[in-house]
C-alpha cells in the first residue's frame, strides 16, 4: 500500500542516515589506504563525539551541520594563545571516551606517556601526536590532496608536536579548512581533542 510505501521510503532516509554518520570514514579510500578496520571504528567515534559535543544530532541537516561547525569556530577564533580555547566538550568527557579507545588505535594517534624530567625528580605527562604512527602517515597522505592539511603536517614534522600558529590557523581560518570533507573533520576533531587533553593535564 502506499502508506506501506511512504513508511519503507522513510525508514531508508533515516536509516541511511544514520548509517552514514557511522561509515562515513570506512568508504574513503585514504582512509581504507592506512588504517584497518578496528582504527576505523575508533576514529568514527572520536568524530561523532567530536560532533555530538559541538552541538550535531544524530540525523544533522545541512543547516544545523554549518551552524553547529561556525559556532563551534567562532567561540574559539577570539585566541591569543591555545590556553584561551574555549571548549565546547567536556574534559571527563574526553576521557571517557579516549578509555573506550583501543590502545592500538591510541598509539597510532598519540604518544600518551609518564616522562621523568632530568633536573627534578617529577614525571610530566606527554600527550601529542605520535611522530611515528599511522596517524602522522594518514596527514602526510591526505596534505598531497590538501594545501592546509600538508602545512598543518609539516609543522607537526618539524616541532614534533601541535604548535600555538596551528592552533590560531585553525581557529582564524577556519573557512580553509573543507568540513565537507570527512578526512579534514576527523583532523579537526583530533586536533581539538589532543589540545583538550593537554591543557587539563598541565
Amino acid at each position: 500500500s502506499m502508506r506501506q510505501l511512504l513508511f519503507l521510503i522513510l525508514f531508508f532516509i533515516l536509516f541511511g542516515c544514520a548509517e552514514k554518520r557511522q561509515d562515513i570514514l570506512s568508504k574513503d579510500d585514504t582512509i581504507q589506504m592506512i588504517f584497518n578496520k578496528n582504527e576505523i571504528v575508533d576514529l568514527s567515534e572520536i568524530l561523532i563525539f567530536f560532533e555530538q559535543s559541538i552541538g550535531l544530532s544524530e540525523n544533522y541537516t545541512d543547516d544545523e551541520f554549518q551552524k553547529a561547525y561556525s559556532d563551534f569556530f567562532s567561540l574559539n577564533k577570539e585566541i591569543g594563545m591555545s590556553s584561551e580555547l574555549r571548549f565546547s566538550f567536556d574534559y571527563s568527557d574526553t576521557m571517557n571516551l579516549l578509555g573506550k579507545i583501543d590502545t592500538l588505535t591510541m598509539n597510532e594517534i598519540w604518544e600518551n606517556k609518564l616522562v621523568r624530567t632530568k633536573m627534578s625528580k617529577d614525571s610530566t605527562y606527554v600527550f601529542k601526536i605520535n611522530f611515528n604512527g599511522k596517524y602522522m602517515k594518514f596527514l602526510q597522505r591526505l596534505g598531497e590532496q590538501n594545501r592546509k592539511i600538508e602545512n598543518y603536517y609539516n609543522t607537526i614534522k618539524v616541532a614534533s608536536d601541535i604548535t600555538p600558529a596551528l592552533v590560531a590557523d585553525i581557529a582564524l581560518n577556519y573557512k580553509d579548512y573543507n568540513i565537507y570533507d570527512p578526512k579534514v573533520r576527523l583532523v579537526i576533531a583530533i586536533h581539538y581533542l589532543t589540545l583538550n587533553v593537554k591543557l587539563n593535564r598541565i
